[in-house]
């Protein structure tokens, strides 16, 4: 299994140069999620592959799938001080394949039945739910200021902070307000925090609660995998598109989803906060369920 993308079985890799005299030898136009649409340029006509002359090889069958996928699966895979790291699931009827480019290489993993992708997605998504909460939603604003608060600063999300050194920090830019809360609205919105029970206010020091600290710790660990899905149906004319985006947060072993959902907007405390926030740890049944309904909502 390739280390860098534990998604990938074997592999088919084809030079770029090569893939462009393959493609425009078999005369194979590419639809919208192909791994080969940035080999393609418009013409008159239709899409029409950039080749070279004299191509003399035949196309792999794989390869001839992955022109017209009917649905593609990103994974970008974010790790603390590590460069961001992408790979991407081409579904072609009931089989799918992991598709990667590095230098002038394009890698293709082995056919993986479209069960077993959901399988695979499945198992990096999961965790032990029954070692922590498994869910829980919070005011978008709540964790705005709590991110402003402690991670903004690099303040531990295990200590305190003293109610004026919160203020002061809350009278500069921050994910709250373009140009600072003043005093008045500072005071607010820690009284609205607090009452909402995000955070606790002991003799002036301001602490995070202990659930909301555990969903907040894993939150600003730096970790994040993002799934963006795009399916596409080739109607007779022009191909309609849909796109379904995931978001988790946290190490491996502690991912959580996060999800948005419209709350009563206010434009108080300098935004409009207009969504709250859910987080939810997905079981391993969970996860298959989720990556299975996504994927079968291909057109």
């Amino acid at each position: 299994m390739n280390t860098r993308h534990p998604f990938m079985r074997q592999v088919l890799r084809v030079r770029i140069d090569e893939l462009r005299q393959l493609l425009g030898n078999a005369m194979i136009d590419v639809n919208l999620f192909s791994p080969f649409r940035g080999l393609v340029t418009a013409a008159d006509g239709g899409t029409k592959i950039i080749t070279k002359a004299g191509a003399r090889h035949s196309l792999d069958p794989t390869l001839r799938k992955l022109a017209r996928p009917r649905a593609r699966v990103r994974i970008t895979t974010i790790s603390a001080g590590v460069s961001a790291s992408a790979l991407d699931f081409f579904a072609t009827g009931d089989t799918a394949y992991a598709v990667y480019l590095e230098g002038s290489d394009l890698h293709v993993s082995a056919g993986l039945p479209i069960g077993a992708l959901a399988e695979t997605i499945a198992e990096q998504l999961a965790v032990d739910v029954t070692c922590a909460a498994t869910v829980q939603t919070y005011e978008a604003f709540c964790v705005r200021l709590a991110t402003t608060l402690w991670f903004g600063t690099g303040m531990s999300h295990l200590h305190a902070i003293p109610m004026k050194r919160a203020i002061d920090a809350l009278a500069l830019p921050n994910l709250l307000a373009y140009r600072g809360l003043d005093c008045d609205a500072a005071r607010h919105g820690l009284d609205r925090v607090i009452g909402l029970g995000c955070v606790r206010q002991i003799k002036g020091q301001l602490s995070l609660e202990p659930d909301f600290r555990y969903w907040m710790n894993l939150l600003w660990s730096g970790h994040f995998l993002e799934m963006l899905y795009g399916g596409v149906c080739n109607g007779p004319e022009h191909p309609a598109e849909s796109f379904v985006r995931l978001t988790f947060a946290g190490p491996a072993a502690s991912r959580f989803l996060m999800t948005t959902a419209n709350a009563t907007a206010s434009a108080q405390y300098g935004t409009a906060d207009s969504q709250k926030i859910q987080f939810r740890h997905l079981s391993h049944g969970d996860a298959t369920h989720l990556i299975q309904q996504l994927l079968a909502s291909a057109c």
